[in-house]
């Protein structure tokens, strides 16, 4: 049996069928903070079928046959290197790319196919400045036989002397949207059960280790009626997010309501960590479709919102049909958060309001029901960021927007108190993204660019807004959307979710963004250095015209992690 392994960085993504370079090198140089992870990916290959196994179990195979490959790897006073396959995953073009970090025992492998494998130590805070060497073995054995190493590769770690904060301490506000009826769907488990609750501890637990900030809560049913997917039936998908709040009305007509499930998922971010916001979805910017029955239950409410209750005297269901009625629901919300005293934290949220007036009018009613309340908007019409900027709290502006009005936003919103400014992308642009397709240094070079910018942080609506079967395709509604427009994890088999190889390097652009401010706090001109580096002269303007170019022309910033390295290598510099 002849064995080929090789070692690339973190930030390689390998497509299917290429071979070219995988095995140039067996050692790997890399440098990181305390409290911080370091990571590289693992190919082997070899002349035979063979099973990779990635943990220290015993295993045999129905195939007696194939040799077993057994990886282990940990560094000399640091401790293990854990070592997860990686799945391929289909792309719009019908391309398979590493991304799914599984978490497995073992796995087969055809021969004259290259295995990808993720293998990440984790660095304590406490961690030692210095070099510490590791390696990663690969043992071969069949059947009751002795192991016998077959390879070695090396692995040199620096540690420098910056520690970066917890993640809960992080100053990047990240903002990914949950959709948790999705989960429940994709974990066949009862909306907002107990055993709901068990899985959803797990994605908010994998949410705070990105340094998530923001908690979202779905006030009222079907806010983007499930994406409007009833249009795309060849391709059937369940994205429906239902309200957490249960209401009822009395046989006097009285309605109360219910906010205990609400409160339970609000407690269960703040736990971890996720509690500098609460946005709340489904009482504005509600997505319409008249023509296939999705439109407003109450005609006399200027917004489409959807309240469900339970009426005592019929013992039927129903929505709220009136106005008095839906602002009976919001003025009760408004008092429940203020007399939990969190109402400076919940944002009325509206993701694309396509209708000014409707919105206008719908805010002027909030506000009269509600005048704690403070708004949120995703941003995707000029007029939307100037219209409002009295009324909103937190301005999130996709990057066309953010490009087209960034004067104004520079001059009226940035660093004004009250303000949180941040921007998003969702189905474009073609880069900077997080598709499948994209390079994974996009996702650093998005939390970079936020820094550069002066802006709070970024927003995605796609956490785990999944197809159908996301385990075995992506690919939905393209190609308006494309693959990986919709998740940074995958649902896994034990209840709890599987990361990415994006979610990876999204955490490491976080991190890049928290070292830019870190340097920034130490008086030093963090921006202008690192700018140069990675854009060149790249305007905003120029780089949101290419990125919405269809032809994909050329990047204007960089994709070339040895400038990252660099990259890094100046905040060391800077902080140390």
């Amino acid at each position: 049996m002849v064995v080929q392994a090789g070692i690339k960085s973190e930030s390689y993504k390998h497509i299917r069928g290429i071979r070219e370079g995988l095995y140039d090198s067996d050692s790997i140089s890399i440098r990181c903070a305390a409290n911080s992870f370091a990571a590289f990916v693992l190919f082997i290959e070899t002349d035979v079928p063979f099973a990779a196994v990635m943990s220290d179990t015993p295993a045999f195979s129905i195939y007696p046959e194939r040799p077993f490959l057994r990886i282990s790897g940990g560094f000399e006073g640091l401790g293990v290197i854990s070592i997860d396959s990686l799945g391929y995953m289909e792309d719009d073009s019908g391309v398979f790319r590493t991304d799914c970090i599984e978490s497995r025992d073992y796995v087969h492998v055809p021969q004259d196919e290259p295995a990808a494998f993720w293998c990440e130590a984790g660095i304590p805070c406490d961690a030692r400045p210095g070099i510490y060497n590791g390696s990663v073995r690969i043992y071969s054995h069949r059947l009751f036989e002795k192991e016998t190493l077959v390879r070695e590769l090396f692995v040199s770690l620096e540690i420098v002397g910056v520690v970066l904060p917890a993640s809960r301490d992080y100053a990047f506000h990240l903002d990914l949207w949950q959709h948790v009826s999705n989960i429940a769907r994709k974990h066949d488990v009862r909306l907002f059960s107990q055993a709901h609750f068990e899985v959803l501890e797990k994605y908010t637990a994998s949410l705070a280790r990105l340094g998530q900030k923001a908690v979202t809560i779905i006030a009222t049913d079907i806010p983007w009626s499930g994406q409007r997917t009833f249009n795309d039936l060849d391709e059937p998908t369940d994205l429906f997010e239902y309200g957490m709040i249960y209401s009822s009305r009395a046989a006097d007509g009285s309605f109360s309501y219910d906010y205990s499930v609400m409160d339970r998922y609000v407690e269960m971010c703040f736990c971890h960590g996720i509690d500098r916001m609460i946005e709340v979805f489904g009482l504005c910017g509600i997505w319409m479709t008249e023509e296939n029955g999705f439109g407003k239950p109450a005609a006399d409410f200027p917004d489409g919102v959807r309240i469900r209750y339970y009426d005592e005297a019929s013992q039927a269901y129903s929505y709220m049909d009136g106005a008095a009625q839906i602002r009976h629901f919001i003025r009760s919300l408004h008092d429940h958060f203020d007399a939990l005293g969190l109402l400076d934290k919940v944002r009325i949220t509206a993701d694309e309001p396509d209708d000014i007036e409707r919105y206008r009018a719908t805010v002027a009613a909030i506000r009269e029901e509600g005048p704690g309340f403070r708004f949120s908007i995703s941003i995707n019409k000029a007029e939307f960021t100037t219209e409002f900027n009295e009324v909103m709290s937190d301005a999130i502006p996709s990057l066309k927007c953010l490009a087209n009005d960034f004067e104004f936003i520079r001059k009226n919103l940035l660093g004004r108190e009250g303000k949180r400014i941040s921007w998003y992308v969702c189905c474009r642009p073609h880069f900077p993204n997080t598709f499948l397709k994209s390079h994974l240094l996009e996702s650093r070079f998005i939390c970079i660019l936020t820094s550069i910018l002066g802006l709070d942080g970024f927003l995605r609506w796609n956490y785990t807004a999944w197809p159908e079967k996301p385990r075995e395709r992506l690919v939905f509604r393209s190609p308006a959307w494309l693959a990986g427009d919709m998740n940074f994890v995958y649902p896994g088999n034990d209840g709890g979710p599987l990361l990415s190889m994006r979610y990876k390097a999204l955490l490491r652009g976080v991190e890049d963004f928290e070292l830019m401010a870190m340097a920034k706090s130490a008086g030093h001109d963090a921006d202008n250095v690192i700018k140069p580096l990675l854009m060149g002269s790249t305007s905003l303007a120029v780089l949101s015209e290419s990125g919405y170019d269809e032809s994909e022309p050329a990047k204007p910033f960089s994709t070339d992690e040895q400038d990252y390295e660099e990259f890094r290598g100046i905040l060391y510099g800077l902080l140390a």
